[in-house]
C-alpha cells in the first residue's frame, strides 16, 4: 500500500471514530443518561473505581447485556487511563 492510500486510510478511520463521538454524545443526552448515577450503583462500595467485571456483571444484572472479549478490550482501551484493569473517574 503506498503512503498516501495509508495516510488516507488513517484519516478516514480518525474522521469515523470522532462522528461515533458525537452520535454517542447525541444518544446519551436524548435518552436522559446520568453517568455519575451509573457510576455510583457500579461503584457501590464507594472505593472511586470498579473493575471491568463489576462493569460486565452490572450490565448483565441490570440491562442483560452481555460484553464479549472485543468489547470488553474497547472499555478497557478506552476507559482505564493507567492499565490498572480499573475504571476511574
Amino acid at each position: 500500500m503506498a503512503t498516501n492510500e495509508w495516510v488516507e486510510d488513517l484519516k478516514e478511520v480518525l474522521l469515523t471514530n470522532s462522528k461515533a463521538e458525537e452520535i454517542l454524545i447525541d444518544i446519551r443526552r436524548a435518552l436522559n443518561i446520568d453517568g455519575d448515577v451509573i457510576y455510583e450503583t457500579i461503584d457501590k462500595y464507594n472505593l472511586g473505581y470498579f473493575t471491568l467485571r463489576n462493569l460486565q456483571n452490572w450490565l448483565e444484572d441490570t440491562v442483560h447485556f452481555k460484553l464479549n472479549e472485543t468489547e470488553s478490550k474497547l472499555v478497557l482501551a478506552r476507559y482505564d487511563r493507567d492499565g490498572d484493569y480499573k475504571l476511574s473517574r
